[in-house]
């Protein structure tokens, strides 16, 4: 009960300890209530065996769930390690392109391609650019299975501030300001981040350095800070 309380307990035990708990232990669910507040031993209700059946097919249900989520998270970061070494290799967007046994979509390609750009944004602002164009395209076609609208307006708002910063870089302002709109508007329909919120305003705080608006400049650098 100790490390169920601490939320250390493996997928297994922790399903037969949700169950156990369900059925209403009353010993059980006094040894918890210290832990959490407001669970106190059950009244001496005991659940039928359709109810148990019930609880039993949910729990199945969302374990299951929890399984394919945490299988398809381990695959996104393998493939971004993957990604990442590639493209640490040199020859940009083109190199990885030509690898034709590596899927370019998902998660993991999408997170290796916006630290990439980054990466480069001092030594190569062609690069930069073309990483982060690319990761606008993947942003818009994640699955919705592992990653609901608001999620997915996350990454979206997210590639198109980097690809916005990344064309600041080079000087194209006039896209770079249409970019930074874009991102802005999948940033009302995202999840409300307060980091996603505070990296885009610290980058278009940085375009609107170089379009010369100091004051709304200085505007969303107080948002940041």
């Amino acid at each position: 009960m100790e490390a169920f309380a601490k939320g250390s307990l493996p997928p297994v035990p922790l399903k037969a300890v949700v169950r156990h708990l369900l059925r209403g232990c009353r010993s059980c669910s006094a040894l918890l209530a210290s832990s959490f507040e407001g669970l106190g031993p059950a009244r001496g209700i005991e659940a039928s065996p359709e109810s148990s059946r019930a609880y039993d097919e949910a729990l199945d249900r969302t374990f299951s769930t929890l399984r394919f989520q945490q299988q398809y998270h381990r695959s996104e970061e393998i493939r971004q390690r993957r990604v990442a070494a590639l493209l640490e290799a040199g020859g940009g967007l083109q190199a990885l392109i030509d690898r034709s046994e590596i899927s370019l979509q998902g998660l993991g390609v999408l997170r290796a391609l916006l630290d990439r750009s980054w990466a480069v944004r001092h030594e190569n602002p062609q690069e930069m650019v073309e990483l982060a164009r690319f990761a606008v395209r993947l942003a818009g076609t994640l699955n919705p299975r592992w990653h609901d609208e608001k999620d997915a307006a996350d990454w979206q708002a997210r590639a198109w501030g980097e690809l916005g910063n990344a064309l600041r870089a080079r000087d194209d302002l006039d896209e770079a300001e249409r970019a930074f709109g874009t991102a802005f508007s999948f940033l009302l329909q995202s999840s409300g981040d307060l980091r996603l919120k505070a990296r885009l305003h610290d980058l278009h705080a940085s375009f609107l350095g170089a379009r010369r608006r100091f004051d709304l400049a200085f505007t969303a650098l107080d948002i940041v800070h």
